[in-house]
């Protein structure tokens, strides 16, 4: 009691930061890890070197314990890649180059427009890229045959370069706890970083539930399957990547939004409305048909489950119930 804190964790929290200031003179209010890291993606993950970047800032953070090297190390990072005066690349700063506060309604509704329709556009022209160029892959990484057929190619080249790193990392099994499987990866350098050549993380796999997790947190901070859990579905022997870890937003051929009718885009000119379009169709009919008795309802059944398990195949993805075990209901 009567003791002031050594810090204070404000959660970001502007307010909270500014009581502390009054309240407790000379405490300073800290942030957590967690959101230092997510920032950094946040703001800096469309960069090009973001996975050299993102490597040294978890090097300098968790390994420089001395005040003054940490400041050396930081202002290396900053220096080496121009970030000093670098901007967010976010939806933020894509907005202000269109519109400002001294807008009125019909003026920011009109250059609203404008803007989502260039958005539309060049997202377009990648999705149209991505189909006429696709990138090589490596057919024996159930990975790279996966999130090639799934993903954009923007995506699919940080995949790449994650399995790509087979060659500098190593798993093995540690223990087993029923089907939980508990693997150390060492991840060796290809240069020295501050002196250090390897790094250890721990992989944990329940094939059976179709659940991986890693210590790098790589997929819960980019939404990308990390080296360490690639590695360790090849150990397993995995045949399909759990859908869990395939998401939406990275996906070439799911725009859900391009059925949505606009000011500025007709869903006619789009191929993939008229292909949503021709498959409902489709769909009406042979339910039509199917409600007729049990036996062409049955019917139904029987073929639409083999053709579901057809294209997953075909997509390299499967979706499964709890267990991992069995197929999910429709």
């Amino acid at each position: 009691m009567g003791t002031k804190p050594k810090g204070i964790c404000t959660d970001q929290c502007r307010a909270i930061g500014k009581a502390v200031e009054l309240v407790f003179i000379g405490v300073p209010h800290r942030f957590f890890l967690w959101h230092l890291l997510q920032n950094a993606s946040k703001n800096l993950g469309s960069n090009a070197n973001w996975k050299d970047i993102d490597c040294l800032i978890r090097t300098a953070v968790h390994d420089m314990m001395d005040q003054e090297k940490f400041d050396e190390a930081w202002c290396i990072i900053m220096d080496k890649y121009g970030l000093r005066e670098a901007e967010s690349e976010g939806m933020n700063r894509f907005f202000k180059t269109q519109v400002n506060l001294r807008c009125g309604l019909v003026t920011f509704v009109k250059r609203y427009e404008h803007a989502l329709k260039n958005k539309a556009a060049h997202e377009a022209d990648n999705n149209l890229k991505t189909r006429e160029k696709p990138l090589k892959f490596n057919k024996t990484i159930l990975a790279e045959y996966v999130f090639q057929k799934l993903y954009t190619n923007a995506m699919f080249a940080e995949v790449k370069k994650e399995c790509e790193s087979f060659l500098h990392t190593n798993v093995t099994k540690n223990y087993a706890l029923g089907s939980t499987v508990f693997y150390i990866a060492v991840e060796r350098f290809p240069t020295v970083i501050w002196r250090k050549r390897f790094k250890t993380y721990d992989v944990i796999c329940d094939k059976r539930k179709g659940e991986f997790c890693c210590s790098c947190k790589l997929f819960e901070f980019r939404g990308i399957l990390c080296r360490h859990i690639i590695r360790a579905m090849s150990t397993e022997d995995m045949e399909f990547i759990p859908e869990k870890y395939i998401l939406e937003r990275w996906k070439k051929d799911v725009r859900s939004y391009e059925n949505i009718k606009v000011s500025y885009y007709d869903p006619e000119e789009s191929a993939m409305a008229m292909k949503a379009k021709d498959l409902a169709q489709r769909h009406n009919y042979l339910s039509t048909l199917a409600m007729h008795n049990d036996v062409t309802f049955a019917l139904y059944n029987e073929a639409t489950d083999k053709i579901r398990l057809t294209l997953e195949d075909v997509a390299g993805t499967r979706k499964t119930g709890e267990r991992g075990d069995e197929l999910q209901p429709w």
